[in-house]
């Protein structure tokens, strides 16, 4: 599912860098993230049918992940919503490396998540995007004022869902186990 929405985020990263269009790649990632989330959510339906004490624990836990993906995800559509071509001179252009770095840790999520490996938090990575961020859009506010920037804006919010859905990913991983602690190397 996680690589699914870190398809969706590329593509809308690709959007602002080459122009929005609704071609075929992004409209398929756009469904793909959607229709793995409403996946996740029948099969946890499902599993709350199931009987055994053991089935509530993983699906408490798998409801918590969901939670957090469908709000990346409304996020995610958020940031699509409000996609152009960003010219190289434009203040909300220099958002676009941090957008490929939130890509860069949603992959690393996933294939530990996929691989069922004890996630690492990404608490710490998050609120270093989150204080990139700051700064970005500090520098940006020098030069004009804007009341709103929905690239920072939905960028900021979408940083902020990272740790907690490493640590509700953990919990799929490992249920019973103690959440992991933070990396000391930057991720």
């Amino acid at each position: 599912m996680l690589t699914n929405h870190r398809r969706y985020l590329d593509e809308i990263v690709h959007q602002y860098e080459e122009g929005k269009q609704d071609d075929l790649a992004y409209r398929l990632a756009r469904r793909n993230a959607h229709n793995a989330d409403a996946a996740l959510s029948t099969l946890l339906t499902n599993m709350r049918h199931e009987p055994g004490h053991y089935r509530k624990q993983d699906a408490d836990n798998g409801l918590r992940f969901l939670v957090l993906s469908n709000t990346l995800l409304s996020h995610l559509s958020a940031l699509g919503a409000h996609r152009h071509r960003l010219a190289d001179d434009e203040d909300d252009a220099a958002f676009v490396p941090l957008a490929k770095r939130i890509s860069a840790l949603l992959e690393q999520l996933a294939e530990q998540l996929d691989k069922r490996l004890p996630v690492a938090l990404l608490t710490e990575p998050a609120n270093e995007l989150l204080s990139q961020l700051e700064e970005q859009s500090g520098a940006a506010e020098e030069k004009a004022v804007t009341l709103y920037r929905p690239i920072e804006r939905q960028l900021r919010l979408i940083a902020g869902q990272l740790g907690p859905l490493s640590d509700a990913a953990n919990r799929l991983t490992s249920p019973s186990a103690e959440t992991l602690p933070e990396p000391n190397a930057a991720v």
